[in-house]
């Protein structure tokens, strides 16, 4: 068993200005090291280093129960040991970054409403957090059952945001106390089930890691992106992952909802491998090279057809996943495109070009743009040069998990 000499080295207050973020699938376990700058003015964070390393074999439905975690945490092992080895004083603190099969987005929307004009209450305003919770508690468990078949797990709330309350059409920060006779509240939520939350510590004990806290990487990223421009307050993001594709439709300044497919990248590689006779980590450094144009001309067409014949297949789902967003009649013509998937240029021109999108009622034709971290969040600063890949943004965009935490501890 490898050692992790970094483990028993100074926490707490030595490390609260450096973090790790991990995300990983069925294909690939990401480990990202985030410094935060002393100058608690104009706070920068630093990106000192990202280690990928395929986990070695597809495993299927890694987080379902009795599902086998040795292989995610010997590889886990593995990369921290060499991070250490780079990086002596590096943190044992972490956030877990969660894809959309693990964590459900969505927003609810309540209000209550005096008989007559009189002053509201801190009952009343107490009364409407419940019922937005207990709104989108319900709603997030029809979302496990629809989008998965799971209609047993209990689910934890992970991430709560009070996006806007109106007091009669009128946003106001605190309600108590003012005269009126509608409340209304946006309220953001997303949840994760409690027994994977559980293996999370389990995950973490074995490697004596310290949770921070777990976050939706999709809300991760879209938050980035509108601090980074207003503009994408009312917003599409798709991820097109390796394991699945999600959909996200933001409105006003909050993600309202999120759906996802199991189609991804490793379809792709799964082709490659069969056609050419491929082990998989074989098939992942040739769709590597084609990606960095350095295949070889005969290859490279075959790669190219097997890319294509993937984006029909996917671009009609894709088209299913928009008509099953219920209550949103027009989508924002925004379309910020994220993910491994859209690193290779083919996919990226077919998804913008194609006229897949022609049934989708967007309220004017979409603008299709890749969403890098080099250029869409703010306040980081990539010594890895890994920020232009857009298999990268959404792992970055938990530095802005950390920074939120820190600002309101």
């Amino acid at each position: 068993m490898l050692s992790l000499p970094f483990l028993n080295l100074k926490k707490s207050k030595d490390l609260e200005n450096s973090f790790l973020g991990i995300t990983f699938d069925s294909l690939r376990v990401n480990v990202v090291y985030f410094e935060i700058s002393s100058d608690e003015l104009n706070p920068i964070v630093q990106v000192k280093c990202i280690i990928s390393r395929f986990i070695g074999e597809k495993v299927e439905n890694l987080f379902k129960e009795y599902s086998d975690d040795a292989a995610l945490i010997e590889t886990l092992r593995v990369i921290l040991t060499e991070l250490s080895e780079k990086f002596p004083d590096v943190s044992n603190q972490v956030i877990f970054g969660l894809s959309a099969d693990k964590c459900i987005d969505l927003m609810s929307i309540v209000s209550l409403e005096n008989s007559v004009r009189r002053r509201f209450t801190e009952e009343q305003v107490a009364e409407l957090d419940e019922q937005a919770y207990k709104n989108a508690s319900f709603r997030a468990q029809d979302a496990l059952a629809t989008q998965t078949g799971d209609m047993e797990s209990d689910l934890d709330l992970v991430t709560s945001v009070d996006v806007f309350k109106k007091l009669d059409g009128i946003v106001t920060r605190d309600p108590i106390g003012l005269e009126g006779e509608k409340l209304e509240q946006a309220w953001f939520g997303s949840f994760v089930r409690r027994a994977d939350l559980e293996r999370f510590k389990q995950i973490a004990k074995k490697l004596n890691l310290k949770i921070l806290t777990v976050s939706s990487l999709n809300y991760a990223f879209y938050t980035c992106l509108t601090q980074h421009d207003p503009k994408y307050s009312n917003c599409i993001v798709v991820n097109l992952d390796n394991d699945l594709t999600q959909v996200s439709a933001a409105f006003g300044g909050s993600i309202v909802g999120s759906r996802f497919i199991n189609i991804g990248l490793v379809s792709v590689l799964n082709e490659i491998s069969s056609r050419l006779g491929l082990y998989p980590d074989e098939a992942l450094e040739v769709l590597e090279k084609y990606r960095q144009g350095t295949l070889d001309s005969s290859l490279a067409q075959g790669v190219q057809k097997i890319i294509y014949r993937f984006f029909v297949i996917w671009s009609k789902a894709l088209g299913e996943v928009f008509s099953d967003f219920s209550g949103i009649k027009t989508f924002s013509s925004n379309v910020v495109l994220v993910g491994p998937g859209f690193d290779l240029p083919d996919l990226h021109m077919f998804t913008s070009s194609e006229p897949w999108f022609k049934s989708i009622p967007f309220k004017a034709p979409p603008n299709f743009e890749k969403g890098l971290a080099s250029d869409k969040i703010t306040k980081v600063s990539d010594l890895t040069g890994k920020a232009s890949l857009s298999a990268w943004s959404l792992p970055i965009s938990l530095s802005g998990v950390y920074v939120r935490m820190k600002d309101t501890s």
